[in-house]
């Protein structure tokens, strides 16, 4: 056995073909004569057949339950927003819509009893020690939602509050300003196909966010979860 194994995540990568050609084939030889990395990788093969088939009932379970007509609700309501807007911010959009669908999914699969039955096998095959459900309500996400464009605080209970200044502005700026506002270098392509050329570039300043915690009561429920490093008191 040769005693510079690979890690998992090398592995992993491995296994979804994420690593170069050159190093794959170095890993193939190093598994052809290494029983315990060949070992490690097939464990992770099974690991991800079985969250594969369990991710695959969960789509069939929610499915015989009315999902899709709840999808089906929420995607016209995200291609909606995302048709309204253009340009730049219609791309931050549209990414942020897709982080909001992606836990939406989550939200109305867990809400039917099927699903709920197979939630212990899902947090088993993943190690999950501690599960606490939190819930938030329709006017919980429309308070965030105003204060993130609009400003203002956000209550977190015991835990403290955040404060938003300010909204979120764009413009279009020059090389030269772009350059001016930012504390690193503004590398542009020296050579771009026939045709193409920069034609604007924009300045997007996010709104200033700040956290005012009760630290006591942040390190509490951190411990509750089993963490080691907490918030300087």
């Amino acid at each position: 056995m040769s005693t510079l194994c690979y890690n998992e995540g090398i592995l992993q990568a491995y296994l979804d073909g994420e690593v170069s050609r050159w190093r794959a084939a170095r890993i193939d030889r190093h598994l052809a004569r290494c029983p315990r990395c060949r070992r490690l990788a097939a464990t992770l093969q099974e690991n991800e057949a079985s969250v594969t088939s369990c991710l695959e009932r969960y789509a069939a379970a929610a499915g015989a339950e009315g999902t899709p007509e709840a999808w089906r609700q929420f995607s016209s309501r995200f291609l909606t927003a995302s048709t309204n807007e253009k340009g730049a911010s219609g791309m931050r959009s549209k990414k942020l819509w897709a982080a909001v669908a992606a836990a939406a999914a989550l939200v109305v699969a867990f809400s039917f009893g099927p699903v709920r039955g197979l939630a212990g096998e899902f947090l088993n095959i993943f190690r999950v020690e501690r599960f606490q459900v939190i819930n938030i309500t329709r006017q919980d996400m429309a308070q965030i939602e105003r204060v993130l464009e609009r400003g203002g605080t956000i209550d977190l209970a015991s835990f403290g509050r955040v404060y938003v200044e300010g909204r979120e502005s764009e413009r279009t700026v020059t090389l030269a300003e772009a350059q001016q506002a930012v504390d690193f270098p503004v590398r542009l392509p020296s050579r771009l196909p026939a045709g193409y050329g920069l034609r604007e570039l924009h300045l997007v300043v996010p709104p200033e966010v700040s956290f005012s915690l009760q630290v006591e009561n942040v390190n509490a429920f951190l411990r509750s979860l089993g963490a080691t490093h907490l918030l300087p008191a």
